[in-house]
């Protein structure tokens, strides 16, 4: 269950579009309360609890280009307090699934997508072994490849849920496995693009 830390509600404005986010108050409070209690199984750092620069980047990226989700399936991976996710349900998804690793992360996701009128799925899941046999046209995430082992169970997740001729969006502040995930995914015969946010870099992989 998720321990009862005092939260805030925030607005965020990102691309023109409002938001209302509910996080936690004191994000190093949370950090100690996992590092202490957490077994070896669980992931003890809460990244669902705070707001990454890089969600801010791929939801910018998302609303210069709306005809990319309306009446699309949407998967969103490391999903956090699911800003993306909340904001391709609002331009015209017809399915959103969030998905995070951390299982205390789900609660928040879903008073957020419910703050926001957005009709989000959450799921506990691992990406490198999906859990889902759905195929998705869009999947999309934010700081996910801050460590080089992350980016093969990554991409290999990706291949097996995107959709032929789907789009994979990845959003990164620029962390050094960056290029070398834009190797991996061109090696496994995507085509990528690389633009430039605000608030990061934002890689369009198209699956071929």
């Amino acid at each position: 269950m998720n321990p009862a830390f005092p939260t805030v509600v925030t607005t965020e404005t990102v691309a023109g579009l409002r938001f209302e986010l509910e996080m936690v108050a004191d994000f190093e409070q949370v950090l100690d309360h996992y590092v202490a209690t957490a077994n070896e199984r669980v992931e003890r750092i809460p990244y669902y609890a705070h707001l990454w620069p890089a969600s801010r980047a791929l939801v910018t990226w998302m609303a210069e280009r709306p005809a990319l989700w309306a009446g699309q399936r949407v998967l969103e991976l490391g999903c956090g307090l699911g800003l993306p996710a909340i904001a391709a349900a609002r331009m015209g998804a017809r399915q959103v699934i969030a998905c995070d690793s951390h299982p205390d992360n789900g609660i928040f996701l879903l008073r957020n997508a419910a703050r926001n009128a957005a009709i989000v799925r959450v799921l506990t899941m691992d990406w490198g072994r999906p859990a889902l046999r759905v195929l998705f046209d869009r999947i999309v995430g934010s700081d996910l490849v801050y460590e080089r082992p992350m980016i093969e169970p990554l991409f290999r997740g990706v291949a097996q849920m995107l959709a032929p001729g789907g789009r994979f969006i990845l959003a990164d502040p620029g962390r050094p496995p960056l290029q070398q995930a834009v190797e991996h995914g061109n090696a496994r015969g995507f085509r990528s693009e690389l633009y430039a946010e605000n608030d990061g870099f934002v890689i369009e992989f198209t699956k071929l």
